[in-house]
């Protein structure tokens, strides 16, 4: 009888660094900010305020696999270019805080929708919930993908 596993692996797929800085250099983060008396402030998809929001670019990390990218956020531009193309549940390395990376993201866009996906907003500052593969938990949160216009 062939002996069975039911240990789940890793949610986030392996990429590659030549894949992972090819992705990158295509396609960008933005986030939703409002002005909070002249300061610009990242929004969460929950707050009230995420509907008023203007979507911009920001800075990529310098390191696409250990820097979180939702934390010390750069503007770099308005994003009016763009226009919702899907909604991804997207997986992330669990730590004290929510730290997903550029890499865990763009390596969990579907081949399906990485043609046309030209930016992401990983919606949500804390994860949404936790889910356990083995013996790692993975924080999950929303994604939304981006097309040009």
């Amino acid at each position: 009888m062939p002996k069975m596993s039911f240990c789940m692996t890793n949610p986030i797929p392996e990429i590659s660094n030549r894949v992972l800085k090819k992705r990158a250099k295509r396609i960008k983060p933005v986030f939703r900010f409002v002005n909070e008396s002249g300061k610009l402030t990242q929004v969460d998809v929950n707050e009230p305020a995420y509907k008023f929001g203007v979507l911009l670019y920001v800075e990529q990390p310098w390191d696409l696999r250990n820097q979180a990218m939702n934390y010390d956020l750069k503007p770099t531009g308005l994003a009016n270019d763009i226009s919702t193309l899907d909604r991804i549940l997207t997986y992330h390395t669990m730590s004290a805080r929510f730290n997903p990376s550029v890499a865990e993201v763009l390596a969990q866009i579907p081949p399906r929708l990485l043609r046309q996906t030209v930016a992401y907003e990983v919606t949500h500052k804390s994860p949404i919930s936790y889910e356990s593969f083995g013996l790692e938990s993975f924080h999950k949160t929303m994604t939304i993908l981006y097309k040009k216009k």
